[in-house]
């Protein structure tokens, strides 16, 4: 299997979602007011996949709160919106750093106010202030323009400037775990974006509001597309596309000492989700290394066959190399139990409706609610054994 990411090995869906782009709406959208409570109310009433807001520090009160230039007397504050945004069950937040070492106060916000899988970083963004690998990689936009010195000067006096301030932009990432970079759709050409390929990295462009750039980033699968214009880039849209919604999203990291452990997960699915997919992958899922598996294998073929006649057939722990890792999954929704995939298999996709449901599972009697479910760590033998959990939601 193929590292991805740290914590995140790539399967089938991991290849789709790498083609798909995602829609922020910028930040006073289709003519509502920037940093507004009418643009957020706005936002989430529409299918984009993130919202984008302006953040800075309160300067009198130390709160955080949203403006481009400068905080108004009465500001909206990020509690505010991140409250607002928590009754939606997907949307993400996209928070522009308007000034420097805003990081951690942003995430400490966003974990009280259970945010932090749904929020993005982008603007005067400091790695150094944020120590979780999988959040550097998957949930910071790397503005080019914060990180190349004295960009803009240079691309103004020499366009082609670009090209090279793209290359050292991607080694900047790749150096800090970063895989999304940020930047001004206007400087983004084909060669820019073989740069960007070459060294696969996913780009975000800002802000795009002709029909006509729309449609050639969407062509091109950027990664995110920022736009004022958010009702009509959604038009362009293949219905199927803009209808599938990630539920959750989590990383693991398991050891041999959590063997016969379970590990609790839950999500939200809303109102009018047809389908559900579950995408579950581990890796490694058999481990072959002598000293680790031995002692294993031999305590099981003493309790299994310690009475059985070795002259018939002689047992060797050695023959039963390598030993697969098998953790399984089960699910339920509003407590009813729905069933477990108890396979071996590292991959894993399960698919369940009110019609139809993977092998191990039950048809739920209706698909909006809570639900539950659990990965069970039957044996892991491996020092460090890797997992990822997605579940998407099928909308009508």
């Amino acid at each position: 299997m193929k590292q991805l990411l740290p914590g995140k090995f790539l399967c089938r869906k991991d290849v789709e979602d790498m083609k798909q782009t995602n829609w922020t709406a910028h930040s006073g959208a289709d003519g509502t007011p920037d940093n507004s409570l009418q643009f957020i109310r706005y936002a989430l009433g529409t299918q984009a996949d993130a919202l984008e807001i302006d953040i800075r520090r309160n300067p009198c009160t130390g709160e955080l709160a949203l403006g481009h230039d400068s905080v108004e007397e009465h500001p909206l504050t990020l509690r505010e919106v991140f409250v607002q945004a928590s009754g939606h069950p997907v949307m993400k937040i996209n928070c522009d750093l308007k000034e420097p070492a805003l990081e951690r106060q942003v995430l400490a916000l966003a974990e009280q106010t259970g945010m932090t899988q749904r929020l993005i970083l982008s603007g005067t963004v400091d790695i150094t202030h944020i120590p979780d690998a999988a959040f550097r990689a998957r949930q910071v936009y790397w503005n080019l323009e914060e990180q190349i010195p004295e960009y803009e000067e240079k691309y103004q006096r020499d366009p082609s400037f670009r090209l090279e301030a793209m290359e050292q932009m991607c080694q900047k990432c790749r150096e800090a775990g970063v895989q999304v970079i940020n930047v001004w759709e206007g400087c983004v050409d084909s060669q820019v974006l073989d740069i960007v390929r070459r060294h696969q990295m996913k780009l975000s462009v800002w802000t795009v509001n002709s029909e006509s750039r729309m449609a050639w980033f969407l062509d091109q699968g950027v990664h995110n597309i920022t736009t004022r214009r958010i009702a009509q880039a959604l038009t362009l849209l293949p219905k199927q596309e803009r209808k599938a919604v990630c539920l959750l999203e989590q990383t693991y990291q398991w050891s041999a000492q959590d063997t016969s452990s379970d590990v609790a997960f839950s999500f939200q699915c809303p109102a009018g989700v047809e389908e559900l997919v579950v995408s579950f992958t581990y890796s490694p899922g058999e481990e072959a290394t002598r000293d680790i598996c031995l002692p294993a294998v031999q305590a099981a073929v003493t309790r299994y066959y310690g009475g059985y006649p070795q002259e018939i057939e002689p047992m060797t722990a050695e023959q039963f190399l390598p030993v697969k890792n098998l953790i399984t999954l089960s699910l339920a929704r509003e407590g009813v139990y729905l069933g477990n995939a108890h396979r071996w298999a590292p991959e894993q996709e399960h698919v369940l409706s009110c019609r139809y449901a993977s092998s191990g599972f039950c048809c739920p009697t209706a698909m909006s609610g809570t639900w539950t479910g659990m990965l069970h760590l039957h044996e892991v033998l491996s020092p460090i054994c890797k997992g990822y959990l997605r579940i998407e939601g099928r909308m009508r």
